[in-house]
């Protein structure tokens, strides 16, 4: 019998865990769909895992396993780079996603939109006044921002263009009040949160990839 999801706090012994994650995702994206998404660990490996390991310690990522196997991980902000979003768009209080990622031996089980639900009301409960629900993603792969319109994202049109290059420059955003329940899904995967703080340590992010 499977063992079940539980969402809990990521800690330091789980950065090699995600970024390996993160690099078979790409293999895989490069194989499979033919975009060059997580290809290579942008602009290198070592920032690539700064970064990763930044959220970690700034408590701003989750990690998704049954039994001791790491099926997903998640990071919330609630500030957006300012690089990237607009000032007027900072300007509108909102949740962010980065580095949503799940094994893809876990496909088809809508485990990536239940961590969005679950992003969306973890963001709320620190940012009450949240509006929208924000991710970027690589402006390359068209069949990404399907899946994000598929489930209730709207694309802002055009990709931005940073002054890092940065390859994520696509932009999507839903009402929060338009995401649905995670309960909902949670309920439906047998998946449950363990405990956390709400209130994590919130910086500046700065290329969110």
């Amino acid at each position: 019998m499977a063992e079940p999801f539980v969402l809990s706090l990521a800690t330091d012994d789980d950065v090699a865990g995600i970024t390996r994650l993160l690099d078979e995702t790409g293999g895989w994206l490069r194989e499979k769909i033919g975009t060059d998404q997580w290809n290579l660990p942008w602009p290198d490996e070592a920032a690539r895992d700064a970064r990763v390991r930044d959220g970690v310690a700034r408590g701003r990522t989750r990690v998704l396993r049954s039994g001791r196997t790491l099926v997903a991980s998640v990071t919330v902000e609630v500030a957006g780079s300012p690089g990237l979003w607009t000032a007027q768009e900072l300007r509108t209080p909102a949740v962010y996603l980065h580095r949503l990622v799940v094994d893809r031996g876990y496909k088809g089980l809508r485990i990536g939109e239940a961590l969005i639900r679950w992003g969306a009301a973890h963001g709320l409960r620190e940012e009450p006044a949240a509006e929208e629900l924000r991710i970027d993603t690589w402006s390359t792969n068209g069949r990404l921002h399907e899946y994000y319109v598929g489930i209730g994202f709207s694309k802002i049109p055009g990709a931005r263009v940073t002054e890092d290059r940065t390859p994520s420059g696509q932009l999507l955003h839903m009402p929060i009040g338009d995401v649905g329940p995670w309960e909902e899904l949670a309920g439906a995967l047998e998946m449950q949160e363990e405990g956390a703080p709400v209130h994590a340590e919130q910086a500046e992010p700065a290329g969110q990839l």
